[in-house]
């Protein structure tokens, strides 16, 4: 199970940038749309109706399809009916969603004030061209993994009910971070804090009803539920149609890597048989970390270079790995 980033070691974080909602300056605005660094925007729930402001999570846990799955304890769990997952998270226990479908009243709601959320909708480059945003709902100390989207889109998450833990690096971290090839995710949170995140520089915040936390493009992060009951909803955007196409891709890489391992997980003798196949992507992941943070240690001069030869190898893979990813998904994918 994915641990708390408290209980490894870590350097110092710092802050996140704020400034209210009503205080947007035009720069301000244009960096929602693509600054390098996250910025946080208070005070959207002051023009939220009266009805939705300092509600709990059960007033913003209503979907417009049913949950396909929700994770208890850290582990996927299918067939947990929409009323069974709120009585669950209102009661506080260890269970969390994401990627459900709230409600068009409720985002409707909270898409305010306007002019804001026209801005989201005139830049019309959504990921998997999906205009509407995801739930991320959770409580009892339930804990997302580190990771950065692997569609490499920026990231707008707002707070609609409680207060969650955030923790986040940018993308220029990745070496420290440890980051597997191919595939947004880092071992870090499964390694019970043996490597830990002391060589990466991060931000933390506690993220607040009403506040809008931006992301940058491959903005990694790691969402703690450590209080109380916590909804929050995100938009995920590119800055162009070609980074879009390339996002798609690697959404569908991602999506076939984890119908692998959901396969291997239920015993399907279509992922036993393919393991060979995947043991070189394996070899090559350990290569991959250790001249990447290598690289990052070194001067520029040399270590740049090295990262670029690295990223290269990595296209050529991920598209020689590609057509496997495929099947994987069309044959076993089970869900998130």
């Amino acid at each position: 199970m994915t641990q708390s980033v408290a209980q490894s070691k870590t350097s110092p974080f710092a802050p996140v940038p704020r400034i209210h909602v009503d205080d947007l300056a035009a720069n301000d605005v244009a960096h929602l749309f693509g600054g390098a660094t996250p910025l946080i925007v208070e005070g959207l729930d002051g023009h939220w109706p009266e009805a939705y402001r300092g509600r709990g999570v059960d007033a913003f846990a209503r979907f417009d399809r049913p949950i396909n799955s929700v994770y208890v304890a850290g582990r996927q769990v299918f067939g947990v009916s929409d009323a069974d997952f709120v009585a669950r998270v209102t009661a506080g226990e260890n269970v969390r969603v994401f990627g459900a479908r709230l409600a068009p009243d409720v985002v409707d709601a909270c898409s305010r004030p306007a002019w804001l959320y026209d801005r989201l909708q005139a830049h019309g480059v959504f990921r998997n061209n999906d205009d509407r945003p995801h739930s991320f709902i959770g409580a009892g100390k339930a804990i997302t993994p580190l990771h950065y989207d692997l569609e490499v889109n920026l990231i707008w998450h707002l707070a609609l009910a409680g207060e969650r833990q955030v923790y986040l690096w940018t993308q220029d971290q990745s070496p420290n971070l440890f980051k597997l090839p191919v595939l947004g995710i880092s071992p870090i949170p499964f390694a019970r804090g043996r490597l830990g995140y002391r060589f990466a520089q991060g931000y933390a915040t506690t993220l607040k009803p009403g506040e809008l936390l931006y992301m940058p493009a491959g903005c990694w992060h790691q969402v703690e539920y450590s209080g109380a009951p916590s909804a929050a909803m995100t938009y995920g955007l590119h800055a162009t149609r070609e980074d879009q196409a390339e996002g798609v891709a690697r959404g569908n890489f991602w999506r076939g890597f984890i119908s692998f391992t959901q396969g291997i997980g239920r015993g399907r003798w279509r992922a036993w048989a393919a393991l060979p196949l995947m043991l070189p992507l394996a070899w090559y992941a350990g290569l991959y970390i250790a001249v990447n943070f290598l690289s990052a240690r070194t001067p520029n001069v040399v270590g740049r270079p090295v990262r670029r030869a690295v990223e290269a190898l990595d296209r050529r893979v991920f598209r020689l790995y590609a057509p496997l990813m495929k099947y994987f998904r069309r044959r076993l994918w089970i869900g998130l």
